[in-house]
């Protein structure tokens, strides 16, 4: 529904998309291409290599949990940047985060946009079915995941409280829409 609202602004071929893990599969299911991608590895491979394929700017972060993901995966991508959360290098940055939807963010932020509308972030505890590509319908958050989304929703607050940057946060239950 969100990216449906999106397509639906005059100022659409404007907006610059950046997908954070899992989302790349809903914006290629809805024909809506994807300008960057941040992504611990997560989400569907081939979306993720299809995205880059068409022209999308990979950002990978590396985790102790992911290293032989990077190993196997990264090589066949192309070009990509890498993302830390720790020492950064010369071919690897720590723009901040937490999660790939707020380290999403800080990305963002970094190059100074005119404004932010956020979708499918609503911070529920609903995993939708793009964020694991092993399950086919949303599922509901296990608890560690609810851990995440609060940490997640923390450093958005901080972040946006800290910038002069206009944040638009379109979220999933009918009503809640509207600026933050």
């Amino acid at each position: 529904q969100h990216v449906q609202t999106l397509k639906e602004r005059s100022d659409y071929q404007d907006l610059v998309f950046v997908a954070a893990d899992g989302a790349v599969s809903l914006l290629i299911e809805q024909n809506c291409a994807c300008d960057i991608i941040v992504t611990d590895l997560d989400g569907d491979y081939n979306h993720i290599k299809q995205a880059l394929q068409n022209g999308a700017l990979g950002i990978i972060h590396g985790h102790g949990d992911n290293i032989d993901k990077i190993r196997e995966m990264v090589p066949s991508l192309g070009s990509v940047l890498g993302s830390t959360q720790v020492e950064p290098t010369e071919r690897v940055f720590l723009w901040g985060g937490f999660t790939d939807g707020d380290r999403a963010c800080y990305v963002v932020i970094n190059y100074a946009p005119r404004r932010i509308i956020l979708a499918g972030m609503d911070f529920g505890k609903v995993v939708g079915k793009w964020s694991k590509p092993s399950h086919e319908t949303h599922f509901a958050a296990p608890r560690m995941k609810l851990i995440k989304l609060e940490i997640a929703h923390e450093l958005i607050t901080t972040l946006f409280e800290r910038v002069n940057i206009p944040c638009t946060i379109l979220q999933s239950v009918p009503g809640n829409e509207g600026e933050e």
